[in-house]
């Protein structure tokens, strides 16, 4: 678009796992993050250039993604349960184009993003820490995993 002067616009689907801790999601959450920081970034660099760039956050989706996970993750099912239809997000991912460099789409995405708001990073870290022990999926993953001894 830069080369060719053309106007246009670049979405990108993201997550609110990348503003949390989100312990056996590691990769997901950090390639969220990843991807909603390059969408605010390119939105800064090429907005003069007449090219909006926004990252959507939607609250979980109804979806084959939870079939294609390799391993069960039990908070990840508990999400899928309040899950939106795809057929809802497109228009309003339209809308977002030429308003906003990041987008919070439906009630889990705006909890946790206004949590995060009011909450330090911190202290969700600590959190999560001192119940993840509690965690069915804690429980799972670890009991096959082998730590060195010192």
């Amino acid at each position: 678009m830069v080369s060719n002067k053309q106007k246009g616009c670049i979405v990108f689907t993201s997550s609110v796992a990348g503003f949390i801790p989100t312990p056996f999601a590691a990769s997901y959450a950090a390639t969220k993050a990843f991807v909603s920081q390059l969408a605010c970034s390119l939105h800064i660099e090429v907005q003069s250039l007449g090219i909006d760039v926004c990252a959507v956050h939607p609250s979980p989706v109804a979806s084959n993604f939870y079939e294609k996970v390799d391993h069960k993750i039990e908070l990840m099912e508990q999400a899928q349960k309040s899950a939106v239809g795809p057929e809802l997000l497109p228009n309003e991912i339209l809308r977002s184009i030429g308003c906003c460099a990041l987008r919070d789409l439906g009630g889990m995405a705006w909890g946790t993003r206004i949590g995060t708001f009011f909450i330090p990073y911190n202290f969700f870290t600590e959190l999560f820490t001192a119940a993840s022990t509690f965690l069915p999926d804690y429980k799972v993953h670890n009991k096959n995993r082998k730590f060195k001894s010192s």
